[in-house]
C-alpha cells in the first residue's frame, strides 16, 4: 500500500502538503510511502519526460531545442498574462505557477508515463475502487493532492516546465476509471502530450471550475486547446456505461462541442477501435446529438449548455466535404488568376503579370474562405434543411467509420504558414538571382514564381500529415513522418533530373518533373498503407501532369494547382454516385478553361519562353 499523505508532500509546495497531510492523516494507511511513484512524479518528471521524449523524437536533443524552449516559455508567459487580464472581463482564468507565471490551457498537458505513473499508484492505494468511475476517481486522488494549488494535476507535475497538449482526449466522467486509464496507455504513444480535463483543469470549487471555463464557449480551454496548431489529434474515448444506458458518448454536449471544434480546426479524429458503435457513440435513446445535454439532464438547462447551442446554432461544423470545397475553390481562384494574368500582361512581362494574376487569385480565394464561406456553408445547410445537429452527426458517424482519421488543410490555421513559407522561398531565390547573375534583377519574377513553389513543396514535406486528403494517411510517429518526409525529397529531386532528360534538355521541365516526383512519393505513401482509392487519385493526378508535360507545359502550374483542388474533392468518401459525376465534369470543365484561355496568349506555343535546351556544346537552342 501506498501512503498518502508522505506521497502528496512530495508533490506539492510544502505549506498546501502540510495541510493536506493533516486533513488525510487518519484515512492514510500505515505503511511506508514507496518512493518513485507519486514522489517521482514532480521532482523527476521534467527530467525523465524529457529524456523520454528525446528518445521518441531525437530532433528534440539538437542543440537548437534550447532555443525553441526558451522561445516557447516567453511566449506562454506572454500569452498568460493576457489571458489573466482578459479572465477579469469573463474571458477563461489561466493557471497559474507557484512564481505567479500564468499558464494558459495550450500547456495543461501530461505525457504518457505520467498518466501511466499515476494509474500504478493509484491502483497501489487503498482508497482504489475497481467500480468507481472517473467522477469518483477524481475526489479521491486528484481534487486532495491539487487542493489550494489553483493548478490541475498535469501542471502541478509539469510546474518546472509545462508541457504543451499535441493530443486532446475526449471522454465522460461517467466511465470506468480503470478502464478509461487502460484505453488510454493502450492508444497513446510515449511523445504524446495529452488533455484530460480531470488532470487538466484545476478541481477547485465550482466556481473556480467557472471561472476557467469562462463566458465565451469559443475561448474555453477545450477550444483553445484543440486549435492550437501543436494539437495534431482528437481520440474518443467512449465507455460501456453510456452504452448499457443506451445513451451513448455524445448524448454529453461537451462531447458533441470538442467533436464540432475538432472538425472545424481540420483535426484528425479517431475512436478507439474497442467501443467504436452507434451504441457506444449516440446510444439507443439518444439518437442524435440534438438530444444531448450538459450536467444533470433531469435539471434545467446551465450556462454552458446554453452556450455551446447557440455556438452550433450560429455556425454549422465543417465537414470533410465543406473543407475540401474550399480548398478546391481556393486552388481554382489561383491558377486562373496566374493564367489570366498572364495573357493580360503579355510579353516581357508575362512572369510579372503571372505573379499579379496569382496574388489577385489568392486575395480572392481568402476573400471567400475567410468572409463568405461560412455564410455560404449556412445558407447551404438552410436550404438542405440541416441544421448544426444534423452536420454534427454526421461527423460523428463519420468518425466512427474513420473518415474522419487524416489531417485535413484549413485555410485559417495552416494557410498562414505556407504562404509565409512560400514568400520566404520566393524572396530568397530572387535575391539569390539577382546578386550572382549579370542583369540578375530581370530574372527576379521568374525566380519569384520558382521559389514560391518550391516552398510549397518544401512545407509539404515537413508538414507530412497536411497531405492526408491526397494520401488517406495520418501518421502519428515522428519517426514515419521523417522516413516519409524523406520519401517524397528523394523522389521530388529525382523528378527534376529526370524530367529534364526525358524533354530532350528542356530546362523548364525541372518544376514539371518535380511535382511529378513529389505526386510520386505520396502516391507511394497511399499504397504503403492499402489506401486505395486515395492511390488511384494520386495515379490520375499523375497522368494529367505528365500529359500537361508533353502538350501544354507552359500551364503546368495553373493544371497543378486544379489537380490538389480536385483531387482534395474526389477522395472525400462520403459523396454520392451523383454527386461525384457531377464533380468530375466540373473539374473537366476547369482544365478545359485553363486551356482556352492559354490558346489566347500569344507565347502558348513559344517554347523559348519554357524551354530553353542546353546542348553539350553549351548552345542554347529553342526546341524540345
Amino acid at each position: 500500500m501506498v501512503s498518502s499523505g508522505p506521497c502528496k508532500m512530495m508533490l506539492l509546495p510544502v505549506p498546501v502538503s502540510t495541510r493536506l497531510d493533516q486533513a488525510h492523516a487518519d484515512s492514510a494507511p500505515d505503511s511506508d510511502c514507496e518512493t518513485g511513484t507519486f514522489s517521482s512524479s514532480r521532482g523527476s518528471s521534467v527530467s525523465s519526460d524529457s529524456c523520454r521524449s528525446q528518445e521518441a523524437d531525437p530532433t528534440r536533443c539538437l542543440p537548437c531545442n534550447a532555443l525553441r524552449l526558451r522561445w516557447q516559455r516567453r511566449r506562454m508567459e506572454q500569452e498568460g498574462e493576457q489571458a489573466a487580464e482578459r479572465s477579469v472581463a469573463g474571458g477563461p482564468k489561466p493557471q497559474r505557477l507557484p512564481d505567479g507565471t500564468w499558464v494558459t490551457a495550450k500547456f495543461w498537458g501530461i505525457s504518457r508515463h505520467q498518466i501511466a505513473e499515476l494509474y500504478k499508484t493509484c491502483r497501489r492505494d487503498d482508497r482504489w475502487c475497481d467500480t468507481d468511475s472517473v467522477s469518483q476517481f477524481v475526489p479521491k486522488f486528484v481534487a486532495p493532492v491539487t487542493d489550494g494549488t489553483q493548478m490541475g494535476y498535469a501542471l502541478l507535475v509539469n510546474q518546472e516546465s509545462p508541457q504543451q497538449v499535441n493530443l486532446m482526449i475526449s471522454h465522460a466522467w461517467v466511465e470506468n476509471a480503470g478502464v478509461f486509464f487502460e484505453d488510454v496507455l493502450a492508444n497513446t504513444y510515449e511523445h504524446e502530450i495529452a488533455y484530460i480535463c480531470f488532470l487538466s483543469n484545476y478541481q477547485g470549487s465550482a466556481e473556480e471550475i467557472d471561472a476557467q471555463l469562462g463566458n465565451n464557449i469559443l475561448t474555453s480551454p477545450f477550444t483553445e486547446v484543440i486549435k492550437n496548431p501543436a494539437c495534431e489529434r482528437m481520440m474518443v474515448v467512449p465507455n460501456e456505461e453510456l452504452r448499457w444506458n443506451a445513451q451513448g458518448l455524445y448524448s454529453r454536449l461537451w462531447c458533441d462541442w470538442e467533436i464540432k471544434v475538432a472538425a472545424d480546426s481540420g483535426l484528425p479524429i479517431s475512436v478507439i477501435e474497442q467501443r467504436n458503435t452507434d451504441c457506444h457513440l449516440l446510444g439507443a435513446t439518444t439518437l442524435s446529438s440534438r438530444n444531448a445535454r450538459c450536467g444533470d439532464p433531469n435539471r434545467p438547462m446551465n450556462k454552458d449548455e446554453r452556450l455551446i447551442r447557440d455556438a452550433i446554432k450560429n455556425l454549422p461544423p465543417e465537414t470533410t466535404r465543406s473543407h475540401a470545397l474550399g480548398l478546391s475553390f481556393f486552388c481554382l481562384s489561383t491558377a486562373y488568376g496566374a493564367e489570366i494574368g498572364k495573357v493580360v500582361v503579355p510579353g516581357d512581362m508575362t512572369t510579372t503579370g503571372m505573379i499579379v494574376g496569382l496574388l489577385i487569385g489568392v486575395a480572392l480565394g481568402c476573400v471567400f474562405m475567410f468572409c463568405l464561406a461560412a455564410n455560404v456553408r449556412s445558407c447551404v445547410a438552410r436550404a438542405r434543411q440541416r441544421d448544426g445537429y444534423k452536420v454534427l452527426d454526421s461527423i460523428i458517424k463519420g468518425a466512427q467509420v474513420g473518415s474522419y482519421s487524416c489531417r485535413r488543410f484549413t485555410m485559417e490555421r495552416d494557410l498562414p504558414a505556407l504562404a509565409a513559407v512560400c514568400i520566404t522561398c520566393g524572396v530568397i531565390d530572387g535575391a539569390v538571382r539577382c546578386l550572382t547573375r549579370a542583369n540578375g534583377w530581370i530574372q527576379m519574377p521568374a525566380a519569384f514564381l520558382e521559389g514560391t513553389g518550391s516552398g510549397g513543396l518544401l512545407w509539404a514535406m515537413f508538414n507530412i500529415n497536411m497531405m492526408g486528403p491526397w494520401t488517406g494517411v495520418f501518421l502519428v510517429r515522428p519517426a514515419a513522418q521523417r522516413c516519409c518526409a524523406a520519401l517524397l525529397a528523394v523522389l521530388t529531386m529525382m523528378g527534376s533530373p529526370l524530367g529534364v532528360y526525358l524533354s530532350e534538355g528542356c530546362v523548364g521541365m525541372i518544376g514539371v518533373g518535380a511535382n511529378v516526383g513529389f505526386l510520386t512519393g505520396l502516391l507511394v505513401i497511399s499504397l504503403s498503407k492499402c489506401c486505395w482509392r486515395h492511390a488511384l487519385g494520386l495515379l490520375g493526378a499523375i497522368g494529367i501532369m505528365v500529359c500537361t508535360a508533353f502538350h501544354a507545359p507552359i500551364i503546368w502550374r495553373a493544371n497543378f494547382l486544379l489537380v490538389v483542388g480536385f483531387g482534395g474533392v474526389l477522395v472525400v468518401p462520403d459523396w454520392k454516385f451523383k454527386q461525384r459525376i457531377m464533380l468530375v465534369g466540373l473539374g473537366v470543365l476547369a482544365f478545359a478553361g485553363v486551356q482556352a484561355i492559354a490558346v489566347f496568349d500569344p507565347e502558348y506555343k513559344n517554347t523559348e519562353l519554357f524551354c530553353h535546351t542546353a546542348t553539350l556544346g553549351g548552345q542554347i537552342g529553342g526546341q524540345r
